[in-house]
């Protein structure tokens, strides 16, 4: 197996130099779309929030939703 250059560089050096790569950009990729997803902003709109004041306050105060302020 030693004599063998070419399996050698495909069975060992290959996959130690690619794998840890490969994981590297897969993470790098991985946490762009979570930070991505975490900053997003969605807006809502509540009609008839007066029957359900608690959830009402709840929502408000969540960073990630903004209240539609209309048209």
């Amino acid at each position: 197996l030693l004599r063998d250059k070419k399996t050698l560089l495909f069975v060992v050096a290959l996959p130690v130099a690619v794998f840890p790569l490969l994981f590297a950009v897969m993470a790098f990729i991985r946490s762009q779309a979570a930070l991505d997803a975490e900053q997003e902003v969605h807006t809502y709109a509540i009609i008839t929030g007066e029957y359900a004041p608690e959830f009402t306050e709840n929502v408000f105060y969540h960073k990630s939703l903004e209240l539609y302020k209309g048209s």
